[in-house]
């Protein structure tokens, strides 16, 4: 493992409890910033594992 963050690490949220706020559901949007922020982390990684748990966006199919 190179890299292992949630949005709180990447900045996206100030605190975790913005998150629980959420109630787990995120715009598909943020999906894609998310990876962009991990790809520039761990430039050297063959993957990235992704849990879309709660995302929504028609780019995504949900």
């Amino acid at each position: 493992m190179i890299y292992s963050g949630n949005f709180v690490d990447q900045g996206f949220y100030a605190t975790q409890q913005e998150v629980n706020d959420q109630v787990w559901i995120f715009p598909g949007e943020l999906a894609k910033k998310s990876m962009e922020y991990v790809a520039e982390q761990a430039p050297g990684a063959e993957a990235i594992v992704v849990n879309l748990l709660g995302f929504n966006s028609p780019l995504l199919g949900a």
